[in-house]
């Protein structure tokens, strides 16, 4: 090759590859302009527990299943039913009204023991993990299963047992925190369960085959304008403008095969 030849070609290998190294130092300095505009005027939105009170969430969660689970609680005339819920029934004694010759309110908040019966409602009130009841196969003809509490544990083995204590042919109506809601992701204290393995809403077919259940429907609850009067602080307020319209509840309709 020529002497004076290879000299200006790498000369001009040289200034092109300072040309490169200039548009890659310039692309980077832009991504990290766009990255720190982002940052500062993107502000993400807080987890619903970073928000409101746990005493707020539990007036959501009660006002959400009020408007779902009220309409679809069937004529019980003699038949069993239950109600799973982390603290005070809310619909044993609409059940008692609908007939059931027996309903009990299982409170899952505690490991063990029982209550007076509820004279007012004419109901068994009694403690139990919701993975493990004192009951006997089949022995309920409707279910009301609140699993939307930090307590549900394995949400497998509480639907299961769901599942083991529902009769054949009978139904039950299963609440959950939304797998696409707003909830904290870690953290002491976190509303979805640390064992919950559900990540989108196919995840409950698959649930509902493990304990025996065929699915009928599923309804969503979404934090919106039904639920607007329930935020009365400057706070929750605040709150709201901010988790307005996120996935909030999901209700499954339930069958036992």
């Amino acid at each position: 090759m020529n002497p004076a030849f290879e000299e200006i070609l790498k000369k001009g290998m040289l200034g092109l590859g300072r040309a490169v190294e200039f548009v890659i130092g310039h692309a980077r300095k832009a991504r990290v302009k766009v990255g720190t505009a982002s940052s500062d005027s993107l502000q993400p939105i807080l987890a619903v527990e970073g928000q409101l009170t746990i005493q707020k969430v539990r007036e959501l969660i009660s006002a959400g299943a009020d408007r779902i689970v009220k309409p679809v609680i069937p004529v019980l005339v003699d038949k069993a039913a239950a109600e799973l819920c982390d603290g005070p029934p809310v619909f044993v004694g609409l059940m008692k009204e609908r007939g059931a010759s027996i309903a009990v309110h299982v409170d899952i908040s505690a490991s063990g023991g029982a209550y007076p019966k509820d004279e007012g409602t004419r109901s068994h009130r009694i403690r139990a993990a919701v993975r493990n009841m004192p009951f006997e196969d089949g022995f309920f003809d409707f279910i009301v299963a609140n699993l939307a509490t930090p307590l549900q544990d394995d949400i497998v083995k509480a639907v299961k047992e769901a599942g083991r204590v529902l009769t054949v042919g009978g139904n039950a109506v299963v609440i959950d925190f939304h797998p696409f809601g707003n909830f904290a992701k870690k953290g002491s204290f976190r509303l979805r369960s640390v064992k919950s393995i559900v990540r989108g809403v196919e995840d409950y077919y698959k649930i509902c085959q493990t304990a025996g259940f065929s699915l009928v429907y599923i309804r969503e609850l979404f934090i919106d304008e039904t639920v607007r009067s329930l935020f009365a602080t400057d706070g929750e307020k605040h709150a709201f403008r901010s988790l307005k319209d996120t996935p909030f509840l999901i209700f499954l309709m339930v069958n036992k095969k």
